[in-house]
């Protein structure tokens, strides 16, 4: 991860749609270059050319002042916060890969090093897009990186013309620049409407927890591209009254598929699960279609599975040891890096991606668990659409095979109150989205979030020793959790 401490006194980024990795272009002739007397800060330019110019709005706005933007700016650039004195960058929950970034340096900065980051954003940005949105390939191809007036400027939109022209007309003329307030400022959501890759449009990774020599550290994106804020109560988590009415719920007939050859029956499922973002500790993780508890697994059950996922999946591998067909899961891995990161040794020296090992892979089963290094992400949508990538690619291997999605289980409340962006608000979210996409697909749902949430609706504090990660003991429950519901 670059580190630019130091580097940057002022900077706003503007993301008129998620940012995900992407290209590089090169940076522009910097015309003019050269300071303007009495100029605004990058702040105040920012927020009057996004007002005076009528471009659609960001709804996700964050300011060095926030309480998390190190954690909002980290999981959208994917590096290490800058010390400065003045930082605001502004986000849009949409899946476009428009970002307007205005950056002033310090006198002491290399204006290259600065420059060369943004290019590598947008390449970054753009091998993401490839998969997810590619559509928006050639905006980030397109993309201006030059000096504006003692800034650094990055333009990506198909409006990049117009912003670079108000951008030059306010620095000529500062005083047309509306200021800075509630009235004028592009408006701030308090919840996503669903979450990007961080960015990071889409997850990128997240940054990697220290190993705490129990359970495997993983990056949580925090992918991706910035989020909106939810700031979890001061002293214990909201709750909301539960829905007055209770959606039908349905047993499915107990039907035990066979231990080593595929099957194409799926539990019935009646009604679609309904998808409320309202924070409910005592129901947040029910779902109609979830796998109901019942008799064990025969032995050798999982021996012609392949389990697919994070650190956290890898935490079940780790300390419940199934045998399995083939462990693909992965530290930081997630639903985009499962086609793009070359993390499967298949010896030789030679390393593969998750996707490209899936495909050379004999299997009847297979468990998936994404969710933690996403859930971030601005656009939860974002994750569920490349997730079905996922599962295309499954079925594309093996059309008749069994496929079983983990759910996210929730974060201790601890941490949720220092990480407002990896908070149980978010994790019931993208759980209910999860939750319509196993219906959608004739996916087998398994609740994880149910084997290991406490009375309160957080993951219990003496199931994680980080926050986010199983300990042995909760790691052996959930897998335990999973024998008794297939």
């Amino acid at each position: 991860m670059l580190c630019l401490t130091c580097l940057l006194p002022s900077i706003v980024f503007a993301d008129i749609g998620i940012v995900q990795p992407s290209s590089s272009p090169e940076a522009r002739p910097d015309e003019s270059d050269a300071p303007v007397a009495d100029a605004p800060t990058a702040h105040e330019l920012l927020y009057g050319v996004l007002t005076l110019g009528e471009f659609e709005s960001p709804d996700l706005i964050f300011e060095s002042d926030d309480a998390d933007f190190a954690e909002r700016f980290e999981s959208f650039y994917h590096r290490d916060v800058p010390a400065v004195s003045e930082m605001a960058f502004a986000v849009s929950s949409g899946l476009s890969a428009d970002e307007v970034a205005i950056i002033e340096p310090d006198k002491k900065a290399d204006h290259n090093e600065i420059l060369s980051m943004l290019r590598s954003h947008i390449k970054e940005e753009e091998t993401v897009y490839e998969l997810y949105s590619p559509a928006d390939v050639s905006n980030l191809r397109d993309a201006y990186i030059g000096k504006e007036g003692g800034f650094i400027v990055l333009v990506v939109s198909k409006q990049k013309n117009d912003i670079l022209d108000l951008i030059k007309s306010c620095l000529r003329s500062p005083d047309k620049l509306p200021p800075v307030t509630e009235d004028t400022a592009p408006p701030v959501t308090d919840t996503p409407e669903t979450e990007p890759p961080a960015t990071s449009a889409l997850e990128t990774e997240t940054d990697e927890p220290e190993t705490t020599g129990t359970e495997p550290a993983e990056t949580e994106t925090e992918t991706d591209p910035p989020v909106t804020e939810t700031e979890p109560p001061e002293t214990e988590p909201p709750v909301t009254e539960p829905p007055v009415t209770e959606p039908p719920v349905t047993e499915p007939p107990v039907t035990q598929p066979p231990v080593t050859e595929a099957v194409t029956t799926q539990p019935p499922v009646t009604t679609p699960p309904q998808v409320d973002t309202t924070y409910s500790p005592n129901d947040m993780y029910k779902y109609d279609n979830a796998l109901p508890e019942r008799e064990h697994t025969p032995d050798g059950y999982f021996s012609d599975a392949i389990f697919v996922g994070d650190s956290r999946l890898a935490g079940i591998m780790l300390y419940a040891r199934p045998q399995v067909a083939a462990d693909y899961s992965v530290v930081a891995l997630n639903v985009v890096t499962v086609f793009t990161t070359k993390a499967i040794d298949i010896g030789g020296g030679n390393k593969v991606t998750v996707a490209d090992a899936i495909r050379m892979s004999k299997f009847n089963k297979c468990y998936i668990m994404f969710g933690i290094n996403e859930l971030s992400w601005p656009s939860h949508e974002g994750v569920i659409a490349q997730y079905k990538k996922v599962i295309a690619l499954i079925r594309e291997v093996n059309p008749n095979a069994e496929i079983y999605i983990l759910n996210v289980f929730p974060v201790t409340y601890a941490y949720w109150q220092s990480h407002s962006m990896m908070g149980n608000d978010r994790v019931q979210n993208l759980n209910k989205l999860i939750a319509n996409m196993a219906y959608e697909e004739n996916l087998r749902l398994v609740n994880a979030a149910e084997a290991l949430t406490g009375s309160d609706g957080n993951l219990p504090a003496n199931y994680s020793s980080d926050g986010v990660h199983g300990t042995p003991e909760a790691c052996r429950k959930l897998f335990d959790y999973m024998c008794t519901h297939w």
